[in-house]
């Protein structure tokens, strides 16, 4: 199994690496220790990637076609699940200044989606 490791630097999480694994899962590793801190079941698929929004939420995004928003703070469960993919979900970023996310996938479209409202505001192909 292949992981995609992305290092998360925050103010309150400053240890914390995540990596994304092949099974859907996430791994919330202490960078110092190498201990696993937090595993999430993410998603049901190949999970691709997280970007992280603020100091306390980050994104995971799958070949399961969905975006799906996580609090560290509560990590048993999901804060809220982003949809409108019909493909592969490969890239998501944050919009800076805002709480909007971008995301690209193999359904060919760019969605920008509102994580406060969890809807999407702009679709294009």
């Amino acid at each position: 199994m292949q992981a995609m490791t992305i290092k998360i630097f925050t103010v309150d999480f400053s240890r914390l690496v995540l990596s994304c694994h092949d099974d859907g899962v996430i791994r919330g590793l202490d960078s110092r220790t190498h201990g696993v801190e937090h595993q999430y079941m993410a998603h049901d698929d190949c999970c691709n990637g997280a970007t992280m929004i603020d100091n306390y939420t980050f994104a995971s995004y799958s070949d399961d076609m969905t975006i799906k928003v996580w609090d560290l703070r509560n990590t048993s469960r999901k804060v809220k699940l982003v949809g409108g993919h019909t493909g592969w979900v490969k890239n998501v970023s944050v919009v800076p200044g805002s709480k909007k996310l971008l995301s690209s996938g193999f359904d060919s479209y760019i969605r920008i989606s509102d994580i406060t409202r969890y809807v999407t505001v702009y679709c294009c192909c």
